[in-house]
């Protein structure tokens, strides 16, 4: 840990900040740890994440084909420093996106934030499913049953 604690301190007088300068260091460490951690929790909770050239070659299409995905909703992409990063759960064995992910994608349109939202649904246990995981139910081609239950989350958020 001394090592990580030298590297915050460089890091520091790299962006001109000296440790004197902060109100409360202890409550400015945690942030710190907080926002270092989150890529790790995330993907801890997410699964395998891929980078648009990887995806790229799963679908078989140039990075602006991936990326016009993105924009027309098929494919789940996090925003991620430097590029998006594209859960590996939403994507088939055989390299498609699961059926049914971007009609659970337009279901949340102006409910969320962000699509970490989306994401964290798609995989925790939906009681509207049996306590499924919307994923999963997606991937079992009860496509209807986890676009219902992500209307309804969706409109949930909205309130």
């Amino acid at each position: 840990m001394t090592r990580a604690a030298e590297a915050f301190d460089e890091a520091l007088h790299e962006l001109g900040l000296d440790q004197r300068e902060l109100d409360d260091e202890e409550q400015f460490g945690r942030r710190a740890a907080l926002l270092a951690a989150s890529e790790l929790l995330w993907q801890r909770e997410l699964g395998p994440m891929l980078n648009t050239s990887r995806v790229g070659e799963l679908l078989r299409c140039s990075r602006q084909a991936v990326n016009e995905r993105v924009h027309r909703g098929t494919i789940l992409a996090l925003p991620a420093p430097g590029e998006f990063a594209f859960p590996l759960f939403q994507f088939t064995g055989g390299g498609q996106p699961v059926s049914g992910i971007s009609r659970v994608m337009r279901a949340f349109t102006d409910a969320v934030e962000t699509p970490y939202t989306v994401a964290a649904w798609l995989v925790a246990p939906e009681p509207e499913l049996d306590g499924k995981a919307p994923i999963e139910v997606l991937r079992r081609g009860q496509t209807d049953q986890a676009v219902t239950a992500a209307e309804r989350y969706a409109e949930r958020l909205r309130r």
